[in-house]
């Protein structure tokens, strides 16, 4: 995916759960080798979950786990994402 603009937010839903939720926008997938590219727009969506857990007073560590997906001319464009936030604060 090329790129991708959409609106949404973060929910707490307690003890330290996190929920990307409403991530809905507009994705281009675009394929090419240099000379000629295809293109095609469609709609997409994020969904995922992550903890966060707090290590001390200033610092914190979450794992998540996100789902990207959008349909483009009647084909799927999806994928997964595992990671480590670590975050300052």
């Amino acid at each position: 995916m090329e790129r991708a603009h959409g609106a949404g937010e973060v929910l707490s839903v307690g003890d330290g759960w996190l929920l990307p939720a409403g991530c809905l926008g507009v994705g281009r997938l675009e394929i090419g080798d240099g000379n000629i590219s295809i293109g095609e727009d469609g709609t997409s969506a994020t969904f995922g979950l992550g903890y966060d857990w707090r290590v001390g007073t200033n610092f914190s560590i979450t794992p998540f786990l996100n789902g990207v997906g959008g349909p483009f001319d009647g084909e799927g464009a999806n994928f997964n994402q595992l990671g480590i936030s670590l975050t300052w604060h």
